[in-house]
């Protein structure tokens, strides 16, 4: 009596499970990678206002001008604290951006009145947004507006 060897393979099903498997977790990673991105702009935005808004209320407190400066190479900002110079980078997938920005500093009176040319716009991009923080002549606010390019 003979026996035939067979040979081992998988079948069709099983390959076609496995590239669904795989695909299925691909657009999760995907997906969560974006959402993380997301998070992580809106984090960004809130610091760089909160910052700026930190810099005015300084400018309050001692009684001085106070400026909060943006570097559009390093895409970073700094500002004085207590005679220290703090830099701050923003965070990768959000770049400032020159062409639509109309300052490169805010500076903020000793009422924290933004300066004569204090006050303006910085923007900033992430994919399809376009990102614009504005400090209000006379009152000195600060607003977030966004808007699709």
């Amino acid at each position: 009596m003979t026996r035939f060897k067979t040979k081992r393979a998988f079948t069709i099903i099983e390959i076609v499970l496995v590239i669904a498997l795989v695909s299925i977790l691909t657009k999760i990673y995907f997906i969560n990678n974006d959402f993380i991105n997301e998070y992580r702009v809106k984090e960004s935005l809130n610091k760089i206002i909160t910052d700026i808004e930190y810099v005015r209320n300084q400018a309050i407190n001692s009684a001085k001008t106070m400026e909060i400066s943006f570097n559009f190479d390093d895409n970073s900002y700094s500002y004085n604290e207590k005679e220290t110079m703090i830099d701050i980078e923003i965070v990768k997938p959000l770049k400032l951006d020159y062409s639509n920005s109309n300052r490169t500093k805010f500076v903020f009176t000793k009422n924290g009145i933004p300066a004569k040319d204090g006050a303006g716009t910085i923007a900033l991009i992430y994919k399809h947004n376009l990102y614009r923080i504005s400090v209000v002549p006379v009152t000195g606010m600060v607003n977030l507006k966004r808007d699709d390019i």
